[in-house]
């Protein structure tokens, strides 16, 4: 199937907002792709670091705004690691994106 006819699958963590700008990332990396890519995995995180924890109501609004004003951080892992907290940003299960066949076939065997 070309990748926009095939499903995905995307992760969350219990307290990430979604923007619409993630999904569209991820679209990009896959139909850049050319068919042949399975599983993406975001390079960036947007975080207000030390600074307080967004409020459970916050929306992807209120995020742009955020990021617009310099309250949040982006984060961009590299290929190699870089030293320090924020030095480099670290993979985790809510930056993967799954076609729907990996993610089956995992649970199948």
């Amino acid at each position: 199937k070309a990748p926009r006819e095939t499903p995905w699958v995307f992760f969350s963590d219990d307290d990430d907002v979604w923007h619409p700008r993630r999904a569209e990332e991820y679209f990009a990396a896959v139909t850049g792709s050319h068919g042949n890519t399975e599983v993406v995995a975001s390079r960036a995180h947007i975080s207000p670091g030390f600074g307080p924890r967004l409020p459970l109501e916050a929306q992807a609004g209120d995020i742009s705004e955020l990021h617009r004003q310099g309250e949040l951080r982006l984060s961009v892992y590299e290929e190699r690691p870089q030293g320090g907290l924020f030095g480099t940003a670290t993979g985790e299960y809510f930056d993967l994106a799954v076609a729907l066949n990996v993610f089956e076939a995992f649970f199948r065997n």
